[in-house]
């Protein structure tokens, strides 16, 4: 499975102050959880995140964040969008 990251998602990653054990966990659910079991984020979406990313992602917790990401089960490929503080989505 093809897993690509965008250029938001490393902006947004920079832009959150969390420690080398979050950030790990974090890439770890990226790198190892997204692409063995790309259909384990919820798709039932606020519309802080619909608003944002579309219709079509996913939404995977990894506290306090939430990672947004799209499946395309088609192409086996994970798009990587965002990361968003959970405060910042409710």
């Amino acid at each position: 499975m093809e897993i690509t990251v965008t250029e938001r998602f490393r902006t947004d990653v920079l832009a959150m102050e969390t420690s080398e054990k979050v950030y790990d966990h974090i890439m770890k659910t990226i790198q190892e959880t997204l692409p063995t079991i790309p259909t384990i984020g919820n798709n039932d979406l606020p519309v802080s995140i619909s608003e944002k990313f579309g219709e079509n992602v996913r939404r995977v917790f990894v506290r306090p964040f939430l990672i947004i990401y799209e499946y395309d089960e088609a192409a086996q490929k994970v798009y990587v969008y965002g990361l968003m503080h959970e405060r910042q989505v409710y």
